[in-house]
Formats: C-alpha cells, structure tokens, sequence
C-alpha cells in the first residue's frame, strides 16, 4: 500500500476516534433513554394525592423525590403533599438518569387573592341523579366573577354565581369554582347515580367499544386533560387500576395505557372490547392495536 494511502487512513481513524471523544464528554452518549414518566395532575390541592408512574422499558430501579421531603422507590403509587407551594418532582432511574416536571399545590379552599383571604363556599347538594336539574350558589363576600367546573367536561361550565347543572352520567365528581379569574377558589364533592330503572325501561347507556376507542384516539390526539378524567369518573368508577389487555398478551391498567397513549401519540387502533362488572363501571378492556 503506497505510503500516501496509509497516512489518509491513519488521519481518518484519529478524526473519527476525536468526534467521538468529543461526543462522550459533552455527554452525547450518557446511555439514558428516553423517560416515559408521569403524574396524574400537575395542579392539586394540599391534602390530595397524585398517582405517578414510570414506564420506561430499561428502567431497573427508581427513585422519586417529590420536592417536599417525600420520596419513593417504586415504580408507581401515590403521594400526598401535606402544604401548599410549587415542588419539582425528580425521577431517577438506573442510578443516573434523571427526569423532572413540576406541581402546584394550593392551600385547601383558601383564596390567594391578598384582598380576599377567606374560604370560596359551595353551597349544593352532596348526591344527585343522572339528569336532575341540580342548584348551586356561592356568596363570597366581594366576589365579581365565577367560573364553574362541575368535572364532567373537563373545562368551565357556568359563569354566573348561582347556576343549575344536570349530569348526564354517573360518577364521582370535585366541583371546582373560582372567582375573581381564578385568584380564590373552592371545592366540592358530589356523587352522581343513575337514575333506578322502572316500568321496564331501558338501563342507563354504557360505552361500547366503538366510543371506547374514539376517547382513545382523543388522547393519542393530545386531550388526556379532557377525555381521561371524566371518562375515569363516568365509567371506570374512578378507578385507575382497570386492565387493559393489549394485543392479547400485555396487561396494563388504564391510567398507564392512557398515559402511554398522550406520550406516544403514534398508535392506530384495531378493535376495542369492553367488559362491564357488577358495579356497572367498566372492570376491563381488551385492545388491539400496532
């Protein structure tokens, strides 16, 4: 081989050998995937608790510290913060890669207006049923402005002060009304049940498969925020530990799959089964998708 060919080769290797010195210490290749980590709210109230969870596939050990004092090493749970203030949740998986989002934790029914330092009181009935004309006030001392989420759409529902909502199905719900663009604001608990069927009437309608996967393909869109809670309160009993099975073989719970579906946002659906328990909420979910 002519010695000028040998001194090009020589130049090449040292090049590639530099390029890739310089990639390992501006941490190019730090070995970290990509973190598929959440949690269920990043806006609480203190005294309520979050779910978080990991699903990153070459995670082997975590470790959550949640900006309080609290930490955790399992891969997902619950976690209740204690006071009011802005926290960063850490996560750290495999001992060295390391992830983080942020929550806002505000004082339990206390307004953060300066000028207006009292609790914001609903006043409403603690159950209804599906379809009753439902009244609730509110008579904050000051007060020029309401915004009513009664957390069956997902956003504002009424803005006068004393309004009138009708459920159109059952569930759990936490009634959410600020005043004043959201500078105080209060809660309130209500359980909605279906109506009891007489008469021989038909029962109470329940999600098919078909209107399953179109709230799936919702959140695959983007609008977990909006689609999953309301569809955890009407039909899953606010239970975020419903199985999913995907495929025939992997079995998830529908918080996780819904989680996945809002970060991936690339899955093309098949069919949707569902299963309905005794209780009248869906118990499990059989998808298959690519």
């Amino acid at each position: 081989m002519e010695r000028k060919n040998i001194i090009l080769i020589v130049a090449i290797v040292l090049v590639a050998g530099g390029i890739f010195a310089i990639k390992k210490f501006m941490g190019g290749d730090s070995g970290c995937p990509k973190l598929i980590f959440g949690i269920s709210s990043n806006s609480i109230l203190a005294g309520e608790s979050i779910h978080f969870e990991d699903n990153t596939t070459e995670a082997n050990d975590w470790k959550w510290d949640f900006g309080d004092g609290g930490k955790s090493e399992d891969q997902s749970g619950d976690y209740t913060y204690k006071s009011a203030g802005e926290f960063t949740i850490t996560l750290t998986i495999n001992g060295k890669c390391t992830e983080t989002t942020t929550i806002k934790v505000g004082d339990l029914n206390i307004s953060s207006n300066d000028t207006m330092q009292k609790a914001v009181a609903i006043l409403g009935p603690a159950s209804c049923q599906v379809g009753d004309a439902v009244q609730f006030s509110n008579s904050t001392e000051g007060a020029t402005k309401w915004e009513w989420q009664f957390g069956e759409s997902g956003s504002n529902d009424k803005f006068e002060q004393n309004p009138t909502y009708t459920y159109s199905q059952p569930g759990k719900y936490t009634i959410v009304l600020r005043v004043d663009a959201s500078k105080a604001e209060g809660r309130h608990a209500i359980t909605v049940t279906a109506k009891p069927v007489t008469g021989g009437g038909a029962p109470a309608p329940k999600l098919s498969g078909a209107d399953l996967k179109s709230k799936f393909e919702k959140i695959t869109a983007g609008e977990f925020e909006s689609v999953y809670y309301p569809m955890l309160k009407a039909y899953f009993c606010n239970d975020n530990n419903v199985s999913v099975v995907i495929n025939g073989s992997k079995n998830t719970s529908i918080y996780s799959y819904c989680m996945k579906l809002d970060i991936q946002r690339n899955t093309k659906f098949g069919d949707v089964k569902v299963e309905y328990g005794s209780n009248g909420c869906i118990s499990k979910i059989t998808v298959t998708q690519n």
